[in-house]
């Protein structure tokens, strides 16, 4: 039920790269019963997120993840591509503050 498990191995890691993959998504959605309680079910699943991504020492959040589904097999390369492109991003950004 951790998405981001950072908690659970701070105090054994010198350093900690956190993942983000599962990004709360405030987009519209249709006001059925079932499409609520579905949505309030992700929102409580990806709130646990919160307190372990101040833990890390680096944080990277692919910001277009919210756009694919956890069942998004036949769309692998395109999320490998957006995971990549944004932990180079992060990497960047990092070296320029340390330099």
């Amino acid at each position: 039920m951790k998405n981001l498990p950072v908690s659970t191995i701070r105090n054994d890691c010198e350093k900690v790269i956190g993942i983000n993959a599962s990004p709360i998504v405030t987009d519209e959605y249709k006001l059925s019963i079932m499409n609520v309680a579905s949505r309030t079910y992700h929102f409580m699943f990806k709130a646990n997120i919160l307190f372990d991504k101040e833990l890390c020492d680096l944080l990277i959040e692919p910001v277009d993840m919210g756009n694919y589904d956890t069942f998004d097999v036949d769309k692998g390369r395109e999320i490998f591509e957006l995971g990549y492109r944004s932990t180079k991003q992060m990497l960047e950004i990092k070296m320029k503050e340390m330099m």
